[in-house]
């Protein structure tokens, strides 16, 4: 059994680029750890807040898959069309 912290570190790793960058600046690298633990801390935060079993892995991928979908879906709801009904989706 693996410790939560590494847990933590192996999702980081894996799914938000925590050893990716490569630059030499100081200021770039501290830059993209803060992102990578923002954004862990956002799915995990959504797997807290909605009582969600799945593993990050799992959320990280059905986000993954279904972004363009729920854009799509949340256009339509809005009635978001052009001139010739074609759906607008706008980030």
């Amino acid at each position: 059994m693996e410790w939560k912290i590494e847990e933590m570190h192996e999702d980081l790793k894996s799914y938000f680029g925590l050893e990716d960058c490569y630059s030499s600046k100081k200021e770039t690298y501290y830059a993209d750890l803060a992102i990578c633990y923002l954004l862990f801390l956002i799915f995990w935060s959504y797997k807290i807040v909605y009582s969600d079993e799945r593993t990050i892995e799992d959320i990280w991928w059905d986000y993954c898959m279904n972004y363009d979908k729920i854009l799509a879906y949340n256009s339509l709801k809005q009635n978001q069309t052009d001139e010739q009904g074609v759906c607008i989706i706008s980030p």
